[in-house]
Order: C-alpha cells, then structure tokens, then sequence
C-alpha cells in the first residue's frame, strides 16, 4: 500500500513543525514518519569554518534536494534510509544518523517543501501554514537562541538580511501550490481536524 505523503510549507517560525508533530501525535504510534528538510542541508566541511556564515542558508540551493527526494522514494518503496542530522553550530552534517523505514503516511516539512517540482510530483497532499510575519520572528529569534546557540542580535540580523528577502522570493509564491492553507496562529486543534478530514477523503 502506497503511503500517503504530505509536503508542509510556510515561512520560518510559521508553525510547520508543530502541526507536522501533532498530525503525528493523533494517529497511532510508527504510522506517521515526519521528516525535516533541515536535516538536508548540504554538508559545508570542505568550506573554512569563517566563511560558512556567509552561505545563504535560506536559499533553495541550500538544500540536498536530490538526497531528499531519493530518500523518500526509497522510503515509498519499503526500504531503510539513513537520515543526516545537521550540526548548525558547523552547518555540517554530524556523525550522527537517524535510520527509519516505511510508514503509512511521510510528512516532509520545511520552508521549501513545496518549492521544488521534484518534491511536489510526489505529494498526495500540500499544505501551506501562512502566519503574521511577527509571530514568526519572535518564533525564530527564540528557537534559534535555545536550539541552535544563537545570538537575539545575529538572529535579527540574518532575518533582515536573508531570511524576509527569501520567504518573499521563494517560500511564499508556493502558498499557491498549496491544497490547504491553514492559519500557523490558529487553533491547534481545529487545524488538525481539518487535515485529518482531508486525509479520510483521500483514502476513500
């Protein structure tokens, strides 16, 4: 039985890994597998440690999109796959790898889950999380502090320099893609719902 695969997009901080994790969290355990595009960053080792700073991470061409997609096709196809985790202190890939296999439904989520044409093809459902712009902020700023060993000052700087200009150029034309848009400050719970209800009518 072939999986259903979701592609969740939205800006940064507009909520996609949270509503990933609660779809996830209302079926039952091992039927959802969420995979996160942040985990396929392109390894920058062979780049000076000084110099990886200036990558623009928040670039389509950031991402190992052809990895991405040959995981996920090996995954619909019953196969293990090895997952990179990223080390963003490096912006390298770590020695560390998450391996996983078949689920009934793959969740992929990042701010270019819709972006790519190869990504897409292969989606029985597209969702785009479209949340106010300050909210999204305030959201990077405290996850980027906690989870990622950043500074408020350096966080704002990037948001200004690259993030707004991005999301502008390349994540919110994909809102169009989209087969739902949900409200990433909405209730959690009704947003669920309303996903949930689009999956049954798939499986009909």
């Amino acid at each position: 039985m072939k999986p259903v695969i979701m592609g969740i997009s939205g800006g940064t901080g507009s909520g996609k890994t949270f509503i990933a994790n609660q779809i996830k969290k209302s079926f039952e355990k091992n039927e959802v597998l969420v995979l996160n595009q942040d985990a396929y960053y392109y390894d920058l080792g062979h780049i000076p440690l000084e110099k990886r700073i200036d990558i623009n991470f928040d670039h389509p061409d950031s991402i190992d999109i052809e990895l991405l997609c040959t995981h996920i096709s090996k995954l619909i196809s019953g196969e293990s796959v090895k997952i990179p985790v990223y080390d963003f202190s490096r912006h390298v890939r770590s020695d560390i790898i998450n391996i996983t296999s078949f689920a009934k439904m793959i969740i992929i989520e990042g701010i270019f889950s819709l972006y790519y044409p190869a990504l897409r093809k292969l989606y029985t459902m597209k969702i785009f999380v479209d949340t106010p712009e300050k909210i999204r902020l305030k959201r990077r700023i405290t996850r980027d502090i906690l989870e990622r060993g950043r500074s408020k000052k350096s966080v704002e700087k990037q948001y200004i320099e690259s993030v707004a200009p991005m999301h502008k150029l390349y994540v919110k034309p994909t809102r169009k893609y989209a087969d739902i848009v949900v409200e990433g400050d909405g209730n959690s719970q009704d947003i669920i719902k309303i996903i949930k209800s689009k999956i049954t009518s798939l499986k009909r």
